[in-house]
């Protein structure tokens, strides 16, 4: 059979885990994923749990508040929830260019080198002493020793403590994050760069396959020079095929699938299946906008979803790109339970509005 689009969509449902799913943990999923975006702390848990069998939001709750999965800045300036044991590596490839990107901000915003070191140094010191501090804590302590915490200003001072790895968010309190020493929960990286190079190459394509080179640059942030060069570390593992002129990489053993059954997904905003790639094409005519929750029908786009939650009831509101027929029906009544028992609520209502040509 020739590769084709279609094929590419299937086979990301695969290596994405939105169909045939196996693990049983949150940490065990995102160590498989590398990390996912968890900008939107809801939409981050749903995101793991549409690759899982019947896990509750409460689970993931729980998994967060052990430290069994972390929230810390990996990719740019949208946070992402990692294993303890993938910190330091993923880190070691990816904050050298972070750094680099912040340079000029903080330059125009008046934060330089001794500041910042300061700033690390009086973070470490307070969690040592009181453990873990939310967000308007360490606010609160900063300000006490002088620093000008406006709120863009101490975005990017947090942020430049997480890259260098001094904390880390473990749990929330009511909606509010707590952070923690990173040390106390994260391992050190345990590998040199290029070990680190291939590994992540492995992941990508293995967890996001099949995608492109450039598409592992957008996810990841490396140039595309370093990703031919992990590329040619991981080739044994990795293999590729070729469609509209692109080839488009993907884990050996997981060979392109030649069909899949029907399957539908609720899949939250910020989700990996659209944000790990910079063309997405292969999944959507018209590209989604990757803040919007979207309907995935068999790893195409089919329409956009919102949720409106009460105590004990939801009400889901699908926007459905096409006429909705039995079986869509069905898809859909099918992946709203598995949402209402994520949710862990008696009772959910569906609504269609469709999109009106």
């Amino acid at each position: 059979m020739i590769p084709n689009n279609h094929m590419i969509a299937q086979h990301r449902l695969i290596s994405q885990q939105l169909a045939g799913s196996n693990f049983t943990t949150p940490r065990e999923l995102i160590r498989w994923m590398g990390c996912m975006q968890a900008t939107d702390y809801a939409s981050a848990g749903w995101a793991i749990a549409a690759r899982m069998k019947d896990i509750s939001a409460a689970a993931i709750d729980e998994a967060f508040r052990a430290g069994h999965i972390l929230r810390t800045y990996l990719l740019g300036p949208v946070p992402s929830f990692v294993a303890p044991e993938d910190i330091g590596w993923i880190r070691l490839l990816t904050a050298p260019r972070m750094k680099a990107l912040h340079h000029t901000l903080h330059h125009k915003l008046g934060i330089d080198p001794p500041l910042l070191q300061r700033c690390r140094q009086l973070i470490t010191a307070a969690l040592l002493a009181k453990g873990e501090l939310t967000r308007a804590q360490l606010v609160q302590y900063l300000r006490k020793h002088h620093i000008n915490t406006d709120p863009i200003r101490f975005n990017f001072l947090l942020m430049d403590a997480e890259i260098n790895g001094i904390l880390c968010s473990s749990r929330r309190q009511g909606n509010q994050f707590m952070y923690v020493l990173q040390a106390a929960y994260a391992r050190p990286a345990g590998m040199e760069y290029e070990e680190a190079l291939m590994l992540m190459t492995e992941k990508y394509f293995s967890s996001r396959g099949p995608a492109t080179l450039q598409d592992f640059s957008y996810w990841s942030g490396l140039e595309t020079s370093v990703i031919r060069r992990g590329i040619d570390m991981a080739q044994q593992r990795l293999a590729y095929t070729v469609v509209s002129g692109q080839a488009y990489w993907y884990a050996a053993e997981m060979p392109l699938p030649e069909s899949v059954s029907d399957g539908l997904q609720l899949l939250p905003s910020g989700d990996e299946y659209l944000t790990a790639y910079e063309d997405l094409s292969d999944v959507s005519p018209a590209a989604p906008s990757v803040f919007r929750s979207v309907v995935l029908l068999n790893g195409r786009v089919a329409g956009t979803w919102q949720c409106l939650e009460k105590r004990q009831t939801a009400t889901l509101t699908i926007r459905p790109f096409r006429p909705v027929d039995g079986q869509l029906q069905e898809l859909i009544t099918a992946a709203a339970g598995s949402y209402q028992r994520y949710l862990h609520k008696e009772h959910i209502t569906i609504k269609y509005n469709p999109v009106r040509e």
